[in-house]
């Protein structure tokens, strides 16, 4: 995926990230996450962000959807079935596990999506996500973060997100048939 920074984002992302990253399925800011250090890397270029919009599979019907996780409602569920799609359409010969437990600062964190790809490790975040999580996922454990949010995915054609990653190593961007062909399988 393409990475070019929009100029408005990268001056002032203390003003965007938290609805970006915290914002609940209800529209709420989920409490207790804070994005003051990924701002300051995403200032200082130790981390690249990329807005991304992939073509996506509509009509997804309640049955196709997996089976729940934790307290995972609805909305999480139809992203974490896309969030599956996207690592296995980016390479199909990926090695994907779901609520993969990662080590991050002294405790662990579960990323939702975790993919060993011929692209490198990715994590794929679904709905709310704490900022502070992503640069340390970047140093230790993943070389790409996509976040899909709540807002990004309205039923469309389009899947909307976020591409967090330290360094210019892209990532290939999946093509719609990549994307039916995985979602379908």
């Amino acid at each position: 995926m393409k990475s070019v920074t929009e100029p408005w984002l990268s001056r002032r992302p203390d003003l965007w990230l938290p609805d970006i990253l915290h914002k609940t399925a209800t529209g709420g800011l989920r409490a207790g996450c804070d994005a003051q250090l990924l701002a300051i890397c995403l200032t200082t270029g130790v981390i690249r962000f990329a807005p991304f919009a992939i073509p996506c599979p509509v009509g997804i019907d309640d049955a196709e959807l997996p089976a729940v996780r934790r307290q995972e409602g609805p909305h999480h569920r139809r992203l974490r079935l896309l969030g599956l799609s996207l690592a296995q359409a980016i390479d199909p010969q990926s090695l994907i596990i779901e609520e993969h437990r990662a080590p991050i600062r002294d405790s662990h964190t579960f990323v939702d999506v975790y993919a060993e790809s011929r692209f490198g490790r990715l994590a794929i975040e679904l709905g709310a996500r704490d900022g502070r999580d992503i640069p340390p996922l970047l140093r230790c454990v993943v070389d790409h973060v996509l976040v899909l949010p709540f807002s990004g995915w309205s039923g469309g054609t389009f899947l909307g997100g976020h591409f967090f990653r330290p360094d210019s190593r892209p990532l290939a961007r999946p093509s719609f048939e990549a994307m039916t062909d995985a979602f379908e399988h």
